[in-house]
């Protein structure tokens, strides 16, 4: 599901080197706040040696829950260099960008 919100849109693109950076860090704090109430959010394993600057985590979300809030879900409510969420049906692969 595509990313709605601008937190959600940053989560997935990243916003350390924007302009409006701690606007972004406090949008997205704020909709992690709001997301941790979801019920059916569940992370499986949080692994991947081989990608370099990256963590790779997979587990479980509905349907309805958009890329960019999985993402933020994932990393704790950062997402600073950006992210990337595969799916297929309620299984995901996020790979959050570290470096």
């Amino acid at each position: 599901m595509k990313a709605t919100s601008v937190a959600e849109r940053a989560a997935l693109a990243g916003w350390a080197f924007a302009p409006n950076a701690s606007e972004l860090s406090e949008a997205i704090g704020a909709r992690y706040r709001e997301l941790a109430k979801v019920e059916g959010f569940t992370i499986t394993s949080r692994y991947d040696p081989s990608d370099y600057g990256c963590t790779t985590y997979r587990g479980f979300a509905p349907e309805s829950m958009s890329d960019g809030d999985i993402a933020i879900l994932c990393d704790s409510g950062n997402c600073c260099f950006g992210s990337h969420v595969e799916r297929q049906g309620t299984t995901f692969k996020c790979k959050i960008s570290i470096d």
